[in-house]
């Protein structure tokens, strides 16, 4: 697997949970009061859930053989 297909995968994702979150509040909006506590957490969900696939993807190709230790994540 390339990083071109782990983008791929995430993008798909992301546009899933995304589509979803559209869907539903199309849906609240016209047969519910409004909830705006689920969009702000689904829009949380979203970004903690993008920024820990980056690094978590990130560590695991460091785990792969022939990667450069070298090159490592910092978070200064």
């Amino acid at each position: 697997m390339t990083s071109v297909t782990f983008q791929t995968l995430g993008y798909i994702a992301e546009a899933a949970v995304f589509g979803f979150v559209g869907i539903s509040i199309e849906h609240y909006v016209r047969f519910t009061p409004f909830c705006m506590i689920f969009v702000v957490a689904g829009f949380f969900i979203v970004i903690i859930g993008r920024y820990a696939a980056v690094y978590i993807s990130y560590y695991i190709f460091q785990l792969c053989p022939g990667g450069s230790k070298d090159n490592r994540l910092s978070f200064k």
